[in-house]
């Protein structure tokens, strides 16, 4: 008889241009400590609980498996509206990708980006686009959500950077449309290290 895990996920605003009151160590990232006296006079002990995502305005990012990049992401999206979520059993992630975000896409043909390759992937954001410094070239699509429509990811026939802008220009009139896209996780070589890096792996955290 296979026993089910019963996992609690507690759901936290936090305020705008200040820190989100908790330290997270280890991997995945875990609260080792509550600065914030609020947090700490809630009725649960937060203390162990794990990051499982952030919530901010149109999108939601997960998988974050190092703590350094956690702490990254949170301070680049203080200015912003931010809802943490955090569970008391470690979350289900990919070692193997990197940072995942979730966005949701307005109303229209022209998102500013173009795709690329096989699995499909961004190939450039156009500096006008309202996904400037929140995507960039080189991350994975992992998937296309459009409500009411069979879901396009990696496992479709033929996932290339075509059919993607082939599904968005279709049903660009359909609200609440997902952009699903993942960072790659890049393991650097020793001789690497003394090389200049292909883009700015911060620009990831960024959300204007």
């Amino acid at each position: 008889m296979m026993n089910v895990v019963r996992i609690t996920k507690v759901s936290i605003d936090l305020p705008i241009n200040q820190g989100s009151g908790f330290v997270f160590s280890g991997s995945p990232p875990r609260v080792s400590q509550i600065l914030e006296s609020s947090l700490r006079e809630t009725n649960m002990n937060l203390v162990g609980y794990f990051f499982c995502s952030l919530e901010v305005p149109n999108l939601v990012i997960s998988n974050v498996v190092d703590t350094n990049r956690l702490h990254k992401i949170l301070h680049a999206n203080q200015h912003l509206l931010r809802k943490i979520i955090l569970c008391d059993h470690p979350p289900a992630l990919n070692a193997l990708n990197d940072c995942r975000y979730e966005h949701t896409l307005p109303i229209g043909l022209d998102l500013g980006i173009s795709f690329t390759g096989f699995p499909a992937q961004i190939e450039s954001v156009s500096p006008d686009s309202p996904f400037a410094r929140k995507v960039h070239p080189s991350q994975m699509v992992e998937a296309v959500v459009v409500p009411g429509q069979p879901i396009l990811n990696t496992h479709s026939p033929g996932f290339t950077g075509h059919r993607v802008r082939e599904f968005l220009d279709l049903h660009s009139s359909v609200p609440k449309r997902l952009l699903i896209v993942k960072d790659q996780l890049v393991v650097y070589t020793s001789r690497d290290r003394n090389e200049s890096a292909a883009f700015d792996s911060s620009d990831c955290c960024r959300v204007l």
